[in-house]
């Protein structure tokens, strides 16, 4: 997957290009060039699948290869060690608050 920032039409990047530069050189951010549809990969997650499992799951469709399923459970193991909480907005849908863990 490529990423490209937030503020120009900077040249994309790869996955590892980003983690490794932390921002783009004009100050923005570095956001997917594409949205990866997700919804087929929560089909069989239930109340019972650790943060750590979803994380699994998701990220290799995600970085198409760049970071396999066993280096994203790790990665999500180290980086959330607290229960990120889940709001209930409506019937059927819910926002993920990660703003109150260690780096909230």
């Amino acid at each position: 997957m490529q990423f490209k920032s937030t503020r120009s039409a900077e040249k994309p990047v790869s996955f590892k290009e980003a983690v490794l530069r932390c921002l783009p050189k004009d100050g923005g951010l570095y956001v997917p060039t594409s949205i990866v549809d997700l919804r087929q990969f929560f089909l069989y997650m239930d109340g019972d699948t650790s943060y750590p499992e979803l994380v699994a799951t998701v990220v290799p469709p995600l970085f198409q290869g760049e970071l396999n399923p066993f280096s994203a459970t790790r990665v999500a193991e180290s980086a959330f060690d607290f229960e990120p909480q889940l709001q209930r907005v409506d019937e059927g849908l819910s926002v993920l608050h990660l703003y109150n863990g260690p780096t909230g």
